[in-house]
């Protein structure tokens, strides 16, 4: 039982999600705002997916671009692969979907942010496991990511 005026320190569950999220943040901060010159398209988008400005008449568009791009989660805009080119970028791919739950604020989305990282996670682990190199390190990071999500669903059912 806690003394009136004591601090109640954090338990070991919220210190491991609050060490996720801040490397899921430093993760999101990575991505930078970047000038695209393709033959269908010029103009602003996000260094790490798929996301493109596209600006209204409003008369200030530096502001929205910047809201807009610091709004995006790169998870919903993943980048589409070229015709015949091999998934080298599957660790990539959970990882955004991994941050994008981690760094969700909106609870009505969270679970449904947590059901997407999983699925690909665990898609992930399968593919690791049939491959002849399996990558133990991506595992032990995979086992990690899958206990965190846990943590974060059963918070995400507190009232």
């Amino acid at each position: 039982m806690l003394q009136p005026g004591a601090v109640r320190s954090p338990s070991k569950n919220v210190i491991r999600i609050q060490t996720a999220m801040d490397r899921a943040t430093r993760a999101v901060m990575s991505r930078k705002l970047v000038w695209i010159e393709q033959p269908r398209f010029r103009g602003f988008g996000c260094s790490e997916c798929a996301w493109v400005f596209n600006p209204t008449s409003a008369p200030n568009f530096e502001l929205q671009r910047d809201k807009e791009f610091s709004l995006h989660a790169c998870a919903d805009h993943p980048k589409a692969k070229a015709p015949g080119a091999l998934n080298t970028s599957e660790y990539q791919d959970w990882g955004k979907l991994y941050r994008a739950a981690v760094l969700e604020s909106d609870r009505s989305k969270l679970l449904q942010r947590i059901e997407q990282a999983e699925a690909a996670i665990l898609e992930r682990s399968r593919s690791l496991s049939k491959s002849p190199g399996n990558d133990h390190k991506e595992q032990e990071v995979i086992t990690r990511a899958l206990y965190i999500l846990n943590l974060l669903r059963k918070a995400g059912q507190e009232p």
